[in-house]
């Protein structure tokens, strides 16, 4: 398993899934869908795309030792986002799980008063 250390509010439920699903397949990922509208940009114009085709990627992903150690051989491409995208690229298939809402991404300042925000309400 991989995990970002800015992820600190991952469930035990999401671990588990996780860690089941790429027993399974060899690679699995969490993921959550998204509510807000998106918008994609093209030169200098934006054109609305349907969210019901995006999915947020969250850690821990986990993937077998052989399949990770073989995928991370291959030259680096500026592609790579994540490791489900290295393992991708080296040909295999990386299997969707259900991720939670509360593992947020902390990155911006904001972000420290969603967490605390969450962990306060799991305190109640």
């Amino acid at each position: 398993m991989v995990h970002d250390g800015v992820r600190p509010l991952v469930s035990a439920d999401t671990i588990k899934n996780v860690l089941a699903k790429a027993t399974e397949s060899g690679a699995a990922i969490p993921c959550v869908a998204v509510s807000e509208s998106l918008r994609m940009k093209q030169d200098n114009q934006t054109q609305v795309v349907d969210r019901s085709k995006f999915m947020l990627v969250q850690t821990p992903q986990c993937f077998s030792y052989e399949l990770m150690h073989a995928a991370f051989q291959q030259e680096y491409s500026n592609g790579f986002t994540d490791c489900a995208s290295v393992i991708e690229a080296a040909g295999h298939s990386v299997s969707v799980v259900e991720g939670n809402q509360s593992n947020i991404k902390i990155t911006h300042p904001a972000d420290l008063i969603f967490a605390e925000a969450i962990l306060q309400s799991n305190r109640q």
